[in-house]
């Protein structure tokens, strides 16, 4: 039976209980009337019940009989012992009739329960293949965004095929033959060098035009911004290393090279003196003095697809809050691709899984970071079903009990395109952060995380666009499983006011 079936079964079945109710309501044990009765036994629920119509048809037969009794000239009185007998039967039968109908109303009852249990198994059960079926549609949007590029791409090569073919061929007609000259002519430079200049325009504006086409990603501020229809929250710019910064990568490669998976290198200064830290610190003055966000108590950071940042992103912002002097919880809600234990050099477990399972207490699972008023609580042990965890009442409390234990809840949740989670955390946070990278997000993935995030319910803070250049250079590709941290935990102990 679908979930529509069972929904209307049980708004049938509470139906049909509140009229039965009504009418024991309106029933008077010792004045009862033939008319209530009737009533009952006729009422929904009643009418195909044997043991209801079993009295109902006693008791008609009981007050037949004691009107044959008394009626005519020659009838029995009515102290008379057949007749008093007959009127205790009747009265007998009546309230067993109305006991009847009380066991009903309580079976009732128990099958309310029960389809009202059955529907909210299926609904789970449903809502268990959302997974899947969201895998399967952010695939199918990557290889639509992927054919559109392509097509862009050949569309500009013919337009550049049109120009240089016009270019080339021109529009002549021979009229007369060119008469030979005994004396040299001077070559005419001034001519020349202004077709020069009008073809090396013509191929530039074509250029220009094809770049614009096919380049359809998320590039900065504004361009966030138009594309979501939210505000930008900051721009975080990207490093470099061939300057002063490098990256560890777990595992990935960085601009062709893999580096060694123990080295570890750190700035020579502190956080205070970085560009991405004052970027950071500007994201948290944003988020405090937003009037959208005066009771802001818990945020969600998510992005469109792995990859943008949003790790690090969850990281950075709650070091700078809690260097500000704010208890700060961070939570690895990625309960499938976890990092932030690794980020800070913690262990996994025990952590949200364990405590969501009632194997261990929130406090067991909670740990303290190198940073003064920065908490953990890692994603703890892997489990099969995690979006039914996030989604269960537990989390809800969960969530409760840690909004009035600490000042700040920053969840780091899986990228929205590929799983639900983040859409079912945003309904239990106060806002919801989306993480663009620069150039590397595309705006039809961006604008369709956008949309998963608004139509679950969640309140979209803004965006943040992450590695962001605006002098041009090599853009990182970082692969989902191997997350790039800007900087190691703890440096962030190190001059960050």
């Amino acid at each position: 039976m679908g979930l529509l079936g069972l929904e209307a079964d049980r708004v049938k079945l509470v139906s049909d209980r509140q009229v039965l109710e009504s009418i024991l309501l309106g029933v008077n044990r010792d004045r009862v009337t033939d008319a209530d009765l009737q009533a009952l036994a006729y009422a929904p629920g009643m009418a195909d019940n044997p043991m209801v119509q079993g009295h109902y048809t006693t008791y008609l037969s009981n007050k037949a009989d004691r009107k044959f009794l008394t009626a005519g000239e020659f009838g029995e009185a009515e102290t008379s012992p057949s007749v008093r007998r007959l009127d205790l039967l009747a009265e007998s039968t009546k309230q067993e009739l109305i006991k009847a109908a009380e066991s009903v109303i309580g079976i009732m009852e128990m099958r309310i329960v029960a389809v009202q249990d059955y529907y909210v198994g299926q609904a789970q059960g449903r809502i268990g293949e959302l997974p899947a079926e969201a895998a399967r549609e952010a695939e199918l949007t990557r290889r639509v965004l992927a054919s559109q590029q392509v097509v862009e791409e050949l569309s500009g090569e013919l337009l550049r095929a049109g120009i240089a073919e016009v270019v080339e061929v021109g529009y002549v007609d021979i009229v007369d033959l060119a008469q030979v000259s005994n004396s040299p002519l001077r070559p005419g430079g001034p001519p020349k060098v202004m077709l020069g200049l009008l073809l090396g325009l013509a191929f530039g504006v074509a250029g220009a035009f094809g770049v614009h086409r096919v380049d359809t990603t998320v590039k900065d501020r504004e361009d966030a911004e138009a594309t979501l229809g939210i505000s930008s929250l900051a721009v975080i710019p990207r490093t470099d290393t061939d300057k002063r910064l490098t990256h560890r990568v777990f595992g990935g490669l960085l601009n062709g090279r893999k580096p060694a998976r123990s080295q570890v290198l750190l700035p020579a200064e502190g956080l205070a003196a970085t560009p991405v830290a004052e970027a950071f610190r500007s994201l948290r003055t944003n988020l405090i003095f937003s009037q959208a966000t005066s009771d802001l108590k818990s945020i969600v950071i998510t992005s469109p697809m792995p990859g943008e940042g949003k790790t690090t992103t969850s990281g950075y912002l709650g070091a700078v809050f809690a260097r500000q002097g704010a208890r700060t919880l961070l939570i690895d809600s990625d309960l499938r691709k976890p990092r932030l234990h690794i980020l800070f050099k913690s262990e996994r477990s025990p952590g949200l899984t364990d405590v969501l399972l009632g194997e261990v207490e929130l406090q067991a699972g909670v740990r303290k970071t190198e940073i003064d008023n920065l908490y953990l609580l890692p994603a703890g042990r892997g489990t099969s079903n995690p979006s039914e965890l996030l989604g269960s009442k537990r989390l809800l409390r969960l969530a409760e009990a840690m909004r009035k234990e600490f000042d700040l809840v920053i969840w780091d949740s899986p990228p929205v395109l590929a799983f639900t989670d983040a859409a079912i955390l945003g309904r239990a946070a106060d806002g919801v952060i989306l993480v663009l990278f620069a150039g590397t997000t595309e705006r039809r993935a961006a604008q369709a995380a956008s949309a998963q995030l608004r139509q679950s319910g969640a309140h979209m803070l803004g965006a943040v666009v992450n590695g962001f250049d605006p002098g041009g250079g090599i853009q990182y590709e970082y692969a989902y499983g191997y997350y790039s941290s800007y900087y190691y935990a703890s440096q962030f102990t190190e001059g960050d006011s």
